[in-house]
């Protein structure tokens, strides 16, 4: 009995060989670059307990607003009772307008904001809070987005298919329309660089699940088109290129222009991504190799799969947004808005749980709790 041991042992070492180098030669056929998550060389360990209070303001929102609030350029906008109000950031009422739309849409970017009629067929588009167009579409409207330069993608119904989207421009001139019969239609963005249109699409039929990512020209037409199998992508980025990042609940793929994939990456499980400028993003995710702090870390990896510096904040990350250099961390009911050398830049520390974090454009970050908005600066 003694002597079999080892040769057992043996039997499952060549066979774990055999299985990852099949996989490996897998992604090598699909002419992909694939790397596992790691902290690389460069980790700065951020100091959350002496952290500089630089909250300026609070203000009552109302309970349960945040769920649908945006900031677009220095206002703050949400949904109050079928009214959009917009406030300044001394929490002051600056506009208020009746979009006469029951459980609106509220998609924001930059200084661009869209405003649609959930099951219904209407949207409008502003410009900071001066009203550019309105626009109607075909069918009930199920998704909504716009880009930083004012560019929508209406998602909807349409009679005999399993969904459609609509794209217009920045002063709503309709760019296309594209019909999808069997494949779900989930979110679409403009990308940055207003040519090309992202789509997000899922196809159940069957027991097998598949996302199919599409990329459109200018007319709809596609340009590229691949499926991940038994995957859902919880979040699509444009970057600054043209380019755009797809994230699972464990891989991140980088795509170009082309919609061609370039690179992508694998995690244990994905707590958060956010893109910032020259095609970076960061990546707050969970890697089983060091399980024990990868949970409490943000990695910025480049469109090249090449990490950067890596911040680890010493405790558990609920969530993260970017804005050009910088990312602001949730840890809970502390936010800290660092650069991605890790140089700390503002934030501060509330009485209950922070629930969402919202960049304004003049160095500010907006946090909601559960009835109140706080503004920081940074």
């Amino acid at each position: 009995m003694r002597n079999k041991r080892p040769k057992s042992k043996f039997k499952m070492l060549l066979m774990i060989v055999f299985v990852v180098t099949l996989v490996m030669l897998g992604v090598m056929a699909l002419g992909l670059s694939m790397q596992w998550w790691s902290f690389g060389n460069n980790v700065i360990k951020i100091d959350t307990k002496t952290l500089a209070d630089t909250k300026e303001t609070e203000f009552v929102i109302g309970y349960g607003k945040h769920n649908n609030l945006v900031c677009v350029g220095e206002l703050v906008v949400f949904d109050n009772d079928g009214y959009l109000e917009w406030r300044n950031q001394k929490g002051e009422v600056v506009y208020k307008n009746d979009t006469k739309m029951d459980s609106p849409l509220i998609r924001a970017n930059h200084d661009y904001l869209v405003v649609a009629e959930s099951n219904g067929n209407r949207f409008e588009v502003y410009n900071n809070q001066r009203l550019v167009w309105r626009g109607v579409v075909g069918g009930s409207i199920l998704n909504v987005d716009i880009n930083e330069n004012g560019y929508v993608s209406v998602i909807r119904k349409y009679t005999g298919y399993k969904s459609a989207i609509e794209v217009f421009d920045k002063i709503g001139n309709k760019l296309f329309y594209a019909l999808r019969a069997s494949n779900m239609i989930i979110n679409a963005i403009v990308l940055s660089d207003n040519k090309t249109t992202l789509l997000n699409s899922i196809n159940s039929n069957g027991c097998a699940l598949e996302t199919v990512v599409e990329y459109l020209d200018g007319q709809g037409k596609s340009i590229n088109k691949f499926v991940l199998d038994n995957t859902i992508l919880l979040k699509i980025l444009s970057l600054e290129d043209g380019g755009s990042v797809l994230s699972s609940s464990n891989q991140v793929f980088f795509v170009d222009s082309s919609g061609k994939r370039k690179t992508q990456r694998k995690f244990d499980y994905v707590q958060s991504i956010a893109a910032l400028n020259a095609n970076t993003v960061a990546v707050a995710g969970i890697s089983s190799e060091k399980a024990e702090n990868s949970a409490h870390v943000v990695q910025f990896i480049n469109d090249n799969n090449e990490g950067e510096n890596t911040l680890d904040f010493g405790s558990s990350i609920k969530s993260m947004i970017a804005q050009n250099d910088v990312v602001a961390v949730n840890l809970g009911r502390k936010v800290m808005v660092v650069n991605r050398h890790g140089r700390v830049l503002g934030g501060t520390t509330l009485g209950s749980e922070v629930l969402n974090i919202h960049f304004l454009s003049n160095n500010r970050i907006l946090l909601t709790t559960s009835e109140n908005a706080v503004i920081c600066k940074y």
